[in-house]
C-alpha cells in the first residue's frame, strides 16, 4: 500500500512540475504578446501624429494654392518663407529690358516665371498628395491587419 501511495506521490509531483512548465510558458507568451501589443499602440500613435502633420501641410500648401491664384507675384513672395522642398529654389528671372516696340502689359520674363512656378507646385503637390495617399493606405492596412484590436475588445 506505501508502494502505491509513493507512486502516486511522485506522478503527482510530476504533474505539478509539468503543469508549472506549462504556466510559466504561457506566462511568456503573454508577456511578448503585451510587448507587441504596446509596440503597435506606439506605432499608431506615431502614425496618428503623422497623418496630423500631413493634414497640416496640405493645409498650408492649400493657403499658398490660394495665394497664386488670387496673386501672380504672391507665390514668388511666399516661396521665400517655405521650407526647401523645390519651391523655394524659385528665383524669378530678371525681366527683359522694355523695348519701344513692345506692348505695354507684364514684363515678358513674369509669364515663362510664373508658369515655372506653377509647374513647380503643382509637382510638389503632386508628391505630397502620392505621399499622402500612401500613408493613408499602410495607415488603413495595418488598422485592417492589427489582430490586437479584435482580441483587447473582447477580453
Amino acid at each position: 500500500m506505501s508502494q502505491v501511495a509513493s507512486e502516486k506521490y511522485e506522478e503527482g509531483e510530476r504533474a505539478l512540475r509539468e503543469a508549472r512548465q506549462v504556466q510559466s510558458a504561457q506566462q511568456a507568451r503573454l508577456q511578448l504578446v503585451q510587448q507587441q501589443q504596446e509596440h503597435l499602440r506606439q506605432q499608431e500613435q506615431h502614425m496618428h501624429q503623422e497623418h496630423l502633420s500631413l493634414a497640416q501641410q496640405r493645409l498650408q500648401l492649400d493657403r499658398v494654392r490660394q495665394d497664386l491664384s488670387s496673386s501672380p507675384m504672391g507665390l514668388l513672395t511666399k516661396a521665400q518663407g517655405l521650407p526647401a522642398s523645390g519651391l523655394s529654389a524659385i528665383v524669378a528671372p530678371a525681366p527683359a529690358p522694355p523695348r519701344r516696340s513692345q506692348p505695354p502689359g507684364p514684363p515678358a520674363g513674369l509669364g515663362r516665371s510664373h508658369l515655372h512656378a506653377r509647374l513647380v507646385l503643382l509637382k510638389h503637390t503632386a508628391e505630397q498628395d502620392r505621399d499622402f495617399l500612401e500613408n493613408e493606405q499602410f495607415f488603413l492596412e495595418t488598422l485592417k491587419n492589427a489582430s490586437y484590436n479584435v482580441t483587447s475588445h473582447s477580453a
